[in-house]
């Protein structure tokens, strides 16, 4: 049934039960686009189209998600002075020459 598309045909119930050879290419072939297209079900059926509601980020992300802001912002302002430090040093070296 799954070389004729029956993709809901994979069970475990012993009387429907097909046993796949691991060295068959096309079989293996087969599984994988049955269980592809089982998931693609789902994922796309209205089931997954929930929104959640009343959920709160864990403490530690967020205070992680903090401590990565302050970085990124306390790298930029010492990048800038950094440069702004640079440029003044050349422009002191051109003047003295």
């Amino acid at each position: 049934m799954a070389y004729a598309g029956g993709d809901l045909n994979l069970t475990s119930m012993a009387f429907y039960h097909w046993s796949p050879r691991k060295s068959d290419p096309n079989d293996m072939n087969i599984l994988r686009n049955c269980a592809k297209n089982i998931l693609y079900a789902v994922n796309n059926s209205n089931i997954m189209n929930t929104d959640v509601l009343g959920y709160n980020l864990p403490v530690w992300v967020v205070v992680m998600i903090i401590v990565d802001c302050v970085l990124a912002v306390g790298l930029a302002v010492w990048g800038v002075f950094a440069i702004r430090k640079s440029v003044r040093a050349e422009k002191q070296a051109k003047e003295r020459a």
